[in-house]
């Protein structure tokens, strides 16, 4: 009986370490692959999300109008043209403001001759005066005669001071006419795009009134200067810096990065509720390569 359970543990034994075997030289398992790499130096980035898209802003723009009324008689330049500074970009009926400027040149014209005039005059009453005073004084005039002669030269001078006042005034008159004429033409104030035209020739336009809102005629911008305005969440607003790097994506160029870096973090919380709590950052963009 013994040698009978002693066989059969034996035989157990043996089976037990032939499939230990079978095991390990048919039923290996395959080496894990581990990739080693070379420590290094390199630069770290951190992921701040914000809660809605940023948007791309000019530092420089200008909305436009004609500083006078009237009828729109030029637009030289449409939507998406470029300007130089000082170039025509809009130009008002000038008819009135031209024949008032004629007017008051004609006028001083007037003035001008008789000025010409009066000095003349002035220098020959003056003389009269200076006769008629020896005269008087040798006694052979009379008092009346040089109070006479000396009444004219007082009043030769007065004309004469009254006209060169009301020559200033004309000239004054000139100077106004001159400036109500270049009110009726509109030029750019800086080299730049034009965005929005929101009049067409032979429109009538006016200036804003107070408390009266006129939309502007046109709108430039200055593409040289162009940067990103985007909120950040309230609780991520201490992990920007200015001064960081910053990667900007831009949906019409999606294969392309931009660089930018921060220039302005907003100071205090934007409560609004699209938004939640939001800090508005400003980055300043690099537009190399970006084609409006």
């Amino acid at each position: 009986m013994k040698d009978k359970n002693l066989k059969f543990f034996l035989w157990i034994f043996f089976v037990i370490m032939a499939l230990i075997i079978l095991k390990f030289l048919f039923f290996k398992e395959k080496p894990v692959k581990v990739n080693v790499y070379k420590v290094k130096k390199g630069e770290i980035e951190e992921i701040v999300t914000n809660t809605r898209a940023g948007t791309l802003k000019a530092r420089k723009k200008a909305k436009l109008s004609p500083r006078t009324s009237g009828m729109v008689i030029s637009l030289p330049k449409k939507r998406g043209d470029f300007v130089k500074k000082g170039e025509l970009i809009l130009k008002l009926d000038s008819s009135i403001q031209k024949a008032s400027l004629e007017a008051a040149e004609k006028q001083k014209e007037v003035l001008e001759a008789k000025i010409k005039e009066a000095e003349v005059a002035l220098n020959l009453s003056i003389k009269e005066e200076a006769r008629a005073y020896d005269l008087y004084k040798e006694n052979i005039v009379s008092e009346e005669i040089y109070d006479k002669a000396k009444a004219e030269r007082e009043r030769q001078e007065a004309y004469l001071n009254s006209t060169k006042a009301l020559l200033k005034q004309a000239e004054a008159e000139v100077k106004l006419a001159k400036e109500n004429l270049k009110l009726t033409e509109l030029y750019a104030p800086f080299d730049g795009y034009i965005t929005e035209v929101s009049t067409e020739i032979g429109e009538w336009i006016a200036p804003s009134f107070p408390g009266i809102i006129i939309p502007p005629c046109l709108e430039i911008i200055d593409t040289s200067e162009i940067y990103v305005s985007a909120p950040i969440d309230e609780m991520d607003s201490k992990k920007v810096k200015l001064g960081d790097e910053v990667k900007i994506t831009v949906d019409s160029i999606p294969s392309k990065t931009f660089i930018g870096k921060v220039s302005k973090i907003g100071v205090y919380v934007q409560d609004i509720m699209e938004q939640n709590r939001t800090v508005e950052v400003e980055v300043n963009f690099d537009m190399e390569g970006f084609s409006a």
